[in-house]
Order: structure tokens, then C-alpha cells, then sequence
């Protein structure tokens, strides 16, 4: 499937590098994860890139190769499938059934997935406040935005800061 190994080795070495980083204490396990999701996204765009065409669906899987791309960029941070589906001009529900029938999942549960790891990563490295952190995950107010955090990860965002950047005795 890959021609060769060292794109992947070299996407594996910030995974190897979190692990080995002791000072990171309590988030290292977030950083890990985080390294983890970008690596598997790769794996994802790499099997797509070379089973694109073979199976009769090379226009869909570049169409979901743009998604992902769109996904992956870091500073494009759109909520919903319908602005996703805009910049790719098709439709939203052509998007979501197209990135189902070859992910599993619709356009949302990735895009939900991206906007989690952003407000983790905000929350945890950043001293933005909660209202800050809504606004720069494209939320119109804070209310909203702890609300998904909620129903996504079963915390509202101060209580998985706290939960994660409490300190540890050594």
C-alpha cells in the first residue's frame, strides 16, 4: 500500500516524542491522543489517495480527500456540514452521504471531532476564558458552546480543565 515507510516514521516521531516528554505530566495523554487522531487521519488520506478510482467512487474519495484536507487546516474552523459542503460546492446532504458511505461516520461527526480536540486543546493551553474559547470555535454565544462540550465529552469545559490541569503530587 505504501511505498515506503518513512513518511509514516516520520508522523510517528511527535507520538514517540510526547511519550518520551515526562514534563508534560497530567497532558500528556491529551497531547498523545491528539498526535494519534492527526496520524490516523494521514493513514486515512494515504489509503484513500492510493485506492482512489479502483473501486469506482475516485470522484467521491476526492471529495472526501477535500473534506479532510478542509478539516485538517488550521485556520479553517467551520461548524456545520453546509459550510463545508459551500467551499466544495455540493450539498450538504451529498457531502454527508458521500463521507458516510466511505468513513462510516457523516460530515458532522468529524467536523464535531475537530471542534472537541480544538476546545481541548484551548482549554488546556491557553488562559482563554470559556466565552474566548467559544468565539474562536465559531459559537454565537458560551451557553451554546458549553452545551455541546457537555453532551459531547459528559463534562462542561471548566470541569474537564480542571479535571486535567489539576496538579499530581510527584
Amino acid at each position: 500500500m505504501f511505498d515506503s515507510v518513512d513518511p509514516l516514521i516520520e508522523k510517528l516521531l511527535p507520538i514517540k516524542s510526547a511519550l518520551d516528554d515526562k514534563s508534560q505530566g497530567v497532558n500528556q495523554s491529551i497531547v498523545v491522543s491528539s498526535y494519534t487522531v492527526i496520524f490516523l487521519i494521514y493513514l486515512q488520506q494515504q489509503f484513500l489517495a492510493n485506492h482512489q478510482g479502483l473501486d469506482g467512487h475516485g470522484i467521491n474519495s476526492s471529495l472526501v480527500m477535500e473534506f479532510n484536507r478542509l478539516i485538517d487546516h488550521s485556520e479553517i474552523h467551520y461548524r456545520f456540514v453546509k459550510d463545508y459542503a459551500d467551499h466544495l460546492y455540493v450539498s450538504a446532504n451529498y457531502l454527508n452521504e458521500k463521507v458516510k458511505e466511505e468513513t462510516g461516520q457523516p460530515a458532522s461527526y468529524w467536523i464535531h471531532a475537530k471542534t472537541i480536540t480544538q476546545s481541548k486543546r484551548l482549554l488546556l493551553q491557553t488562559s482563554q476564558s470559556v466565552k474566548e474559547i467559544a468565539k474562536a470555535c465559531q459559537f454565537s454565544n458560551a451557553a451554546h458552546f458549553v452545551r455541546f462540550f457537555k453532551q459531547q465529552t459528559g463534562l462542561t469545559p471548566l470541569d474537564f480543565k480542571s479535571k486535567f490541569t489539576a496538579t499530581t503530587p510527584n
